[in-house]
C-alpha cells in the first residue's frame, strides 16, 4: 500500500472539508507508520485524508473527520 493510492490534498483544503490533523507528517522512511495509520482508519471505518505537508512535500500527514466511525472510508472525499 502506498500513499500514492490515496488522494492527497492541502492542509487548508482538508480543514475546509472538516478534517483535523491526526498525525504529524511521515517521511518516506516512516512509510510503515503511515501504512499502519491508513490500515487502522480503514478497519475502523473512519473518514480520513492524506495531506502533503506545506514546506516539506516529501512528508505526508493523516487527517481524520471528528466524530464516530462511519460505514466506509472517505479517502479524501
Amino acid at each position: 500500500m502506498s500513499e500514492h493510492s490515496y488522494l492527497t490534498i492541502s492542509a487548508a483544503e482538508a480543514r475546509r472539508r472538516g478534517y483535523k490533523p491526526l498525525t504529524r507528517g511521515c517521511t518516506q522512511a516512516e512509510g510503515w507508520m503511515l501504512h499502519n495509520f491508513i490500515r487502522d482508519m480503514m478497519a475502523g471505518g473512519i473518514a480520513f485524508t492524506l495531506v502533503r505537508e506545506e514546506g516539506n512535500p516529501a512528508s505526508v500527514a493523516v487527517y481524520r473527520k471528528p466524530g464516530k466511525a462511519q460505514n466506509g472510508n472517505g479517502r479524501g472525499a
